[in-house]
C-alpha cells in the first residue's frame, strides 16, 4: 500500500496539535516534525522535538509520529534511545525516528562540528539499537571510534519495536541507509534521480538480507493550488535552495557544476557557496523536485515517483502557505492518498 504523511508546518505547539488532528481526520498515514535549532522565522518558533513528539502521541491515535530528521551530533544516541523508548510508552508501535548525519544548519551557529557524520552515524545507529535491547542482568557493551558503552542499560525499554529510517545522499549514507535503516527518507529529488539513488540504497540492503520491510520514502514540497505568476517566482528560489543543500542530487543533474567533495554541510558552513549552488539550478530542474498545481497535477507527479520505487510520499507544505490554505492544503493530501490506496505495483 503507498502511504502518505505531512511534515508539520505551524508556529506554536497549538498550531502542531490541531494540524496533526487534521491530518488523522484526512485519512493521512503520520506526521513528522523537525528537529531544528538553527535560524529560523523570525516571527514564528519552532518547538523543540521531543516535547512536540510526546504532545503530538497525545492528540492523535492512529498517525504514526516521527522526526525528519535528527542526528547523533547534537543528541548522543543515549539521549535519543532513551526518548524515543519513552515515545513507544505514549504511542505503541507508532514512533519513527529518522536520523541523519547533520547538515550543519542546527550545528554550526553553536560550535558542534560536523566531524566524519557518515561514520558517526553508523556507530550512533549500532549503540542506539544496543540500548533498546539492554537490560540490568544483561546489559550493552560497545567500543567505537565515538561512543562507547560500558555495562548499559536504559531505564525503560521500548513497548514495541521503533523503525529507524535514514536521511541519505551520498554514496556512504546510501549505504548505511540500505544495511542498517528500516527506511529511506530523502528530499528534493526528481523521479529520475530518486530512481538512481534507490538503486545503490538496494544493492546495499541485498548484501545483508533481513526480510524485514523497507519503507521507500521521498519528501517533497508541496502546494496543490494554482499557479499564478506570483507563487510561481515565490517557490521556485525555494526549490531551488532546497536542492542545493542536496549537492549529491545536483551533481546528478548537473554534472560539471557541482565539484566532487562538496556536501550538505559544506552548504551551511558558507551561504555564499549555497546561494552560488542555487543560482546554477534551471527553473525545469527545480519544478521537478516539487509537488505544485492542482491535486490531480500532484496526483500525476507523484506516480512518476511510484514509477521510480517510492511507497510512501512525504508531502513538506510549501513554508510561504498561509495558515488559511492548510487545512485545504491537507484535505488535498487525503484525497490523493485515498486515490493511491488500491495502488500495489505502477
Amino acid at each position: 500500500m503507498i502511504r502518505v504523511s505531512w511534515l508539520l508546518l505551524g508556529k506554536s505547539l497549538r498550531d502542531l496539535e490541531e494540524q496533526a488532528i487534521a491530518c488523522e481526520e484526512a485519512g493521512l498515514d503520520g506526521v513528522w516534525w523537525m528537529d531544528h535549532q538553527g535560524p529560523g522565522d523570525p516571527e514564528g518558533s519552532i518547538p523543540e522535538l521531543t516535547v512536540t513528539l510526546a504532545l503530538l502521541t497525545r492528540a492523535t491515535v492512529r498517525l504514526f509520529i516521527g522526526t525528519l530528521v535528527t542526528d547523533v551530533h547534537r543528541r548522543h544516541p543515549m539521549i535519543t534511545a532513551h526518548a524515543f523508548a519513552t515515545l513507544s510508552h505514549l504511542a505503541p508501535g507508532r514512533v519513527v525516528l529518522g536520523l541523519g548525519a547533520g547538515g550543519g544548519t542546527s550545528h554550526f551557529p553553536f560550535g558542534i562540528a560536523l566531524d566524519a557524520p557518515a561514520s558517526r552515524l553508523r556507530e550512533g545507529i549500532e549503540v542506539i539499537r544496543l540500548l533498546w535491547q539492554a537490560t540490568p542482568a544483561t546489559p550493552a557493551e560497545y567500543q567505537g571510534k565515538f561512543f562507547q558503552l560500558h555495562r548499559a542499560a536504559l531505564p525503560i525499554l521500548p513497548r514495541e519495536p521503533i523503525p529507524i529510517y535514514v536521511a541519505a545522499y551520498g554514496p556512504r549514507m546510501l549505504r548505511i541507509a540500505g544495511e542498517m535503516g528500516d527506511g529511506w527518507i530523502p528530499e528534493a529529488h526528481t523521479p529520475n534521480t530518486y530512481r538512481e539513488a534507490r538503486a545503490h540504497v538496494e544493492v546495499a540492503r541485498l548484501r545483508q538480507p533481513s526480510g524485514k520491510p523497507f519503507d521507500w520514502c521521498v519528501a517533497l514540497i508541496f502546494y496543490p493550488f494554482g499557479m499564478e505568476k506570483e507563487e510561481r517566482q515565490g517557490i521556485l528560489p525555494a526549490a531551488k535552495i532546497m536542492l542545493a543543500f542536496y549537492p549529491d542530487i545536483l551533481r546528478r543533474l548537473l554534472p560539471s557544476g557541482v565539484p566532487e567533495g562538496i556536501h550538505s554541510h559544506h552548504a551551511a558552513a558558507d551561504t555564499k557557496l549555497w546561494k552560488q549552488l542555487a543560482d546554477l539550478i534551471p527553473d525545469e530542474i527545480a519544478l521537478q523536485t516539487v509537488l505544485l498545481g492542482p491535486p490531480d497535477t500532484c496526483l500525476a507527479r507523484i506516480r512518476e515517483y511510484l514509477q521510480a520505487g517510492c511507497r510512501h510520499v512525504i508531502l513538506e507544505p510549501y513554508w510561504g502557505m498561509s495558515s488559511a490554505q492548510i487545512p485545504e492544503a491537507i484535505n488535498a493530501a487525503g484525497a490523493i492518498r485515498a486515490s493511491l490506496q488500491n495502488v500495489d505495483r505502477i
